[in-house]
């Protein structure tokens, strides 16, 4: 008897199909993830607690840090108990809604926490590389609408596949759900293509870039 890794669709009497692989790679990814989310959510709840127990580190600067806390703990307790419920039916049970708001959480939260790590990044490069001119530069007032605005923006690229700019659909081995990578419509790309290019790709290119100086001028530092 052969065993095939090959994930095939099945067609089955449910609102959504299965892949069929087996049984112990649902629960074993299932509880991998929940892990990873249990562990998440308790570092990012600490994180949490610490900076709203102590005065002097609610600095504007570390406002920044709450945020990123605040949107990875949301992250996992949106995102890890539902996908190892599913992982455990191997598939997904929560209908076409629970799909879309799935779905949704994980958008939001996951591109409001990288436009935040680039908040965090051009932060500690001009802290870093530019100490004199920054000092008194970024009051609190300054970093609540500069993470007002990273809210928005991940909230405008999540609003559009409820208006039918791509989807939010079952992905992967079924179990989950996200945006519609894999329909080739001209709608559909664009939208994937603009999502990567502002999402993500120039974030990190930011990112990097910002880092990047970081590490040149801590290393001339202590030369």
């Amino acid at each position: 008897m052969t065993f095939s890794w090959a994930p095939t669709v099945q067609a089955a009497p449910h609102p959504y199909p299965t892949v069929d692989v087996p049984d112990h790679a649902h629960y074993t990814i299932g509880a991998v993830i929940l892990a990873i989310g249990i562990t998440g959510m308790v570092g990012n709840f600490l994180v949490i607690y610490a900076f709203s127990r102590s005065r002097s580190l609610r600095t504007p600067g570390n406002m920044f840090i709450i945020n990123l806390a605040i949107t990875d703990f949301l992250m996992c307790a949106t995102q890890a108990p539902i996908f190892f419920t599913t992982s455990m039916h191997k598939r997904w049970i929560f209908g076409e809604k629970g799909c879309e708001l799935y779905a949704f959480c994980g958008a939001l939260f996951g591109i409001c926490s990288m436009i935040t790590l680039m908040v965090i990044a051009i932060d500690r490069y001009f802290v870093i590389t530019r100490p004199l001119a920054s000092i008194g530069v970024l009051s609190r007032k300054k970093a609540l609408l500069v993470l007002l605005a990273a809210w928005v923006y991940s909230l405008g690229w999540s609003l559009p596949p409820f208006f039918g700019w791509s989807a939010y659909v079952p992905e992967g081995l079924l179990t989950s759900c996200t945006w519609d990578y894999v329909t080739f419509t001209p709608s559909v790309r664009a939208y994937t293509m603009l999502l990567f290019t502002f999402v993500f790709f120039i974030p990190l290119i930011i990112i990097m870039y910002c880092y990047f100086f970081i590490f040149r001028a801590i290393r001339d530092t202590n030369k």
